[in-house]
C-alpha cells in the first residue's frame, strides 16, 4: 500500500490460516465459508448408502427365498443405490485431496458428478415407470407409455447435460 504511515492507525485485523495442517484431522480442516461441513456430509452419505446396500442385499435375498426369482425393479433400485454410493466415494476422494492441497482431484469430482447424474436418472426412470402403472397394474407398458417415459427421460438427460456444460464451461478456472 502506498499510503502515508499514519493512514493505518486504528485498523485492527486478525490473520487466520485456512487448511492449517498441524495435526491429521482432515474433516476439521476449513475449506472456506461456503464449503464447511462437506467432508462430514460425504462421510454420512458413504455410510448411509453402504448400510442401505447391506439392507437391500437382505431384501433381495429374502425375495429370492420367498419367490424363487428377483423382480427386475429390485435390481434397478439396488443398482441406482450402488451408483449413488460410488458417487459419494468419488466425491469424498476429491474433498480429501482438496483438504490436503487446496485443489483436490477434479477427475474424481467429475466422475462423482456423472455418477450422481446417472443415479438421479435411474431413480427418475423408476418413478416414471411406476407412475405409468408398470409392475403395479400391468406387466408390460404400452408403446405410447414407453414413448412418454423415454421422452421425459431424454429431456431430463438433455437438461442435465446442459447443467454440466454450464458448470464446467461457464465457470472460470479456479
Amino acid at each position: 500500500c502506498d499510503c502515508p504511515p499514519d493512514a493505518m492507525e486504528g485498523i485492527e485485523f486478525v490473520v487466520h490460516s485456512l487448511n492449517n495442517k498441524t495435526q491429521w484431522q482432515p474433516r476439521h480442516w476449513e475449506f472456506g465459508v461456503d464449503e464447511k461441513g462437506v467432508q462430514d456430509m460425504y462421510c454420512f452419505y458413504f455410510f448411509f448408502y453402504a448400510s442401505f446396500l447391506v439392507y437391500q442385499y437382505f431384501v433381495l435375498k429374502g425375495y429370492v427365498t420367498a419367490t424363487g426369482s428377483v423382480h427386475q425393479f429390485l435390481i434397478y433400485f439396488t443398482a441406482t443405490i450402488f451408483v449413488q454410493w460410488l458417487a459419494s466415494i468419488f466425491n469424498r476422494i476429491h474433498w480429501f485431496g482438496y483438504a490436503g492441497n487446496g485443489i483436490g482431484s477434479p477427475g474424481s469430482q467429475n466422475i462423482g458428478t456423472l455418477l450422481n447424474i446417472g443415479s438421479r436418472l435411474g431413480f427418475s426412470a423408476i418413478l416414471l415407470f411406476l407412475g405409468q402403472g408398470y409392475t403395479v397394474t400391468q406387466e408390460h407398458l404400452k408403446f405410447d407409455d414407453k414413448k412418454k417415459i423415454f421422452g421425459l427421460l431424454g429431456a431430463l438427460s438433455f437438461f442435465y447435460v446442459i447443467q454440466v456444460f454450464w458448470e464446467f464451461l461457464g465457470r472460470g478456472p479456479e
